[in-house]
């Protein structure tokens, strides 16, 4: 540590004794944009006068950049920094109202690195970013972005070496993160003021046969537009990994993490969980695993103990096997519930040639389920799901557990802001499982966004029932066709209590096929799917059909065409839902960075207990570079129609830059 004060003080001394400059740039950069954009939506609904909304907006963007200038010396400090100012002029004209507005958008992005090449070292950052774009299906958002903040590093090459603690590295990081956005979208207003104050710590320490790591982060949030949704997380990460045995050939991991929510719903997390595995030798290892969760919310505490024993055997050169016995105790506020499990799986494959395979499996299972509860409540908080990508026409995710009541259901976004049902996401119910479908357009959805679902669903307060399952399947997988079956059924059955109406059986059989050529410059796929099920609750039948073509006439230019169709008859409840899909596309992508992109797509749902829904696209995408002048021009259309609401977009762009 002594040392590199040393160095730093060697590194000022020689600067004085050179006369070398106290301030050296380094490469210049930076582009000229010019931009038009033309936006024109128009919403119909019965009864109603359409709703037209126009937009036509000029860019004028100047971005400079210096890339390695330094300060003394290259050694001790050096930085990039980059400059954007944007004029823009815009003309809205929306329902007989017209609206002119201009003004200039800024930002910046710095970042440094402090003694980068020591093993002690520093980087520093801040950036502003100032945005408006276009939503789709109509609506504007505005956002400004602020992030700023620093970090020290710790390598392995430091003192700590000489100490006897080698493979030790370390950051600690503090920044602040704000984003204020302003959003319009189907007559909704939106608005976000929030800022994050996100400290974290990482250190890894490597050992011969071992590794290492402890993560911990905590992250204050506030929302001037919601002050009563602030809140602060403390998340920390311990995880070590060891292999071990005479030629290190087992492995024991280990995780420990915790995790404490403060806000309007506490929530405090803890996870602990082992992992051994033991190779006995090349055709038997055997898993062992034990998994602790405790959750403690406003309701109470509830922790789940699981153990996992698994045998893996390959018995023949085809033929593998897995026994596996597993066990969960679940401790909640008003009881207990348990489960205890075997279960046998024989899978077998064989190769008649490299592209010519058989394969076949069978199995079984049996499961004793214990409820002692003083409820028939049980209530889950923050639920982790992934918003769909795209979203729209029928996308979405089923809740972890059956009989929701869904009254009770909240759905929140990475911000805890909560959404609203019928605006942002419907409920769909198929048998006793509850599905989450967000909407298109939603201002608080995003797509692929985390999400956190809390919930009641209701259980049976005393019942034991076992639950006897068994799967077989096989098929063949051929270059040129692939078929496969399945067959899976489970049957329950009450051994004690009451409220036996909880109990399901169910069966479900799948039918699986593919065709495949490839013809040189042509491509060629299609599949069926046939699944029938059919349980107490919920039965149907889905047909399921895949198509794929492409043709490439030369090494840069593709003709491609995906279609797919979903039929599904719902017997109960009664019910039918088909969906569509086809996306035909022409690329052409040159050595030289020249690339065009047209396209069509259609996506279509109709169910008997939803709106219709259907959305189309079409457009042209392209890329013009001739030196450094580049030109990206595109023309896009959309429409959405979700029930008697159609919703059409026809946007034209260009942008122009000249880099220097």
């Amino acid at each position: 540590m002594f040392g590199g004060v040393m160095e730093v003080t060697a590194m000022l001394m020689s600067h004085e004794s050179c006369a070398q400059p106290l301030f050296g740039l380094g490469t210049w950069g930076g582009e000229v944009e010019l931009g038009y954009e033309q936006d024109r939506q128009v919403t119909r609904s019965p009864g109603s006068p359409d709703l037209v909304f126009n937009r036509a907006r000029n860019d004028e963007k100047l971005g400079i950049r210096n890339q390695g200038f330094f300060i003394v010396d290259p050694r001790l400090f050096t930085g990039n920094l980059g400059l954007t100012f944007d004029l823009f002029q815009e003309h809205d004209r929306f329902d007989g109202n017209r609206e002119y507005q201009n003004g200039k958008l800024t930002g910046y992005d710095f970042d440094a690195g402090i003694l980068s090449e020591k093993p002690y070292s520093a980087t520093i950052f801040a950036n502003h970013n100032e945005n408006i774009f276009n939503r789709d299906f109509g609506g504007r958002s505005v956002v400004t972005f602020e992030n700023r903040g620093a970090s020290l590093h710790l390598r392995e090459d430091s003192f700590l070496q000489d100490w006897g603690i080698p493979y030790f590295n370390a950051t600690l990081s503090a920044r602040e993160e704000h984003t204020q956005e302003e959003t319009t979208l189907f007559a909704q207003r939106f608005t976000r003021n929030e800022t994050r104050d996100i400290t974290t710590l990482e250190a890894n320490k490597g050992f011969v046969n071992a590794d290492l790591g402890f993560s911990y982060e905590q992250t204050d949030v506030v929302d001037q537009a919601r002050p009563q949704n602030a809140f602060q997380t403390q998340a920390a990460n311990l995880i070590y990994s060891l292999d071990f045995g005479p030629t290190l050939n087992h492995r024991w991991n280990s995780r420990v993490y915790y995790l404490d929510r403060t806000d309007g719903s506490p929530v405090t997390f803890l996870t602990i969980d082992e992992q051994l595995r033991l190779h006995h030798h090349q055709d038997l290892f055997t898993d062992y695993r034990y998994l602790l969760l405790r959750h403690d919310t406003r309701f109470g505490t509830t922790t789940t103990q699981n153990g996992t024993i698994l045998v893996h055997q390959r018995l023949y050169k085809n033929l593998t096997s897995d026994y596996k016995l597993q066990g969960q105790t679940q401790d909640l506020p008003d009881g207990n519930r348990s489960n205890y499990a075997g279960q046998a799986d024989f899978n077998y494959r064989r190769s008649l040639t490299p592209d010519h395979q058989v394969f076949a499996r069978l199995g079984g299972r049996y499961q004793l389920d214990d409820n002692d509860l003083a409820i028939s409540r049980v209530n889950v908080v923050d639920e982790p799901h992934t918003a769909p990508t795209p979203l729209g026409v029928g996308a979405g995710f089923a809740l972890g557990n059956s009989f929701v009541i869904t009254s009770t259901i909240v759905v929140l976004d990475s911000s805890r802001i909560a959404a609203t049902p019928g605006v942002d996401y419907d409920i769909v119910q198929e048998g006793n499982i509850t599905k989450i479908v967000p909407i298109v357009g939603s201002p608080v959805i995003q797509p692929g966004e985390n999400l956190f679902v809390s919930y009641a669903f209701e259980v049976a307060p005393s019942l034991r029932f076992s639950t006897d399952s068994w799967w077989m399947g096989g098929g063949m997988d051929f270059h040129w066709v692939a078929l496969s079956f399945s067959r899976e059924q489970s049957d329950q059955t009450l051994i004690a209590g009451r409220d036996s109406q909880f109990l399901e059986n169910r069966r479900t059989d799948t039918v699986q096929s593919e065709l495949r050529g490839d013809w040189g410059p042509v491509q060629a796929r299609a599949g069926a799917n046939y699944l029938t099920l059919d349980s107490t609750r919920l039965a149907y039948t889905r047909w399921q059909f895949s198509q794929f073509i492409s043709y490439r006439p030369r090494f840069d230019l593709l003709l491609s065409l995906v279609t797919e169709q979903a039929y599904t008859d719902f017997r109960l409840p009664e019910r039918q839902s088909d969906t569509h899909f086809a996306r035909l596309s022409l690329d052409r992508f040159a050595p030289s960075g020249w690339y065009t992109s047209v396209y069509a797509s259609s996506r279509t749902l109709h169910d008997s207990q939803q709106p219709d829904e259907i959305l189309r696209e079409a457009g042209v995408k392209a890329r013009r570079a001739y030196g450094k002048l580049v030109i990206v021009p595109s023309l896009t259309w959309s429409d959405r129609k979700r029930g008697e609401v159609d919703t059409t977009d026809r946007r034209a762009e260009i942008k122009v830059t000249r880099r220097f």
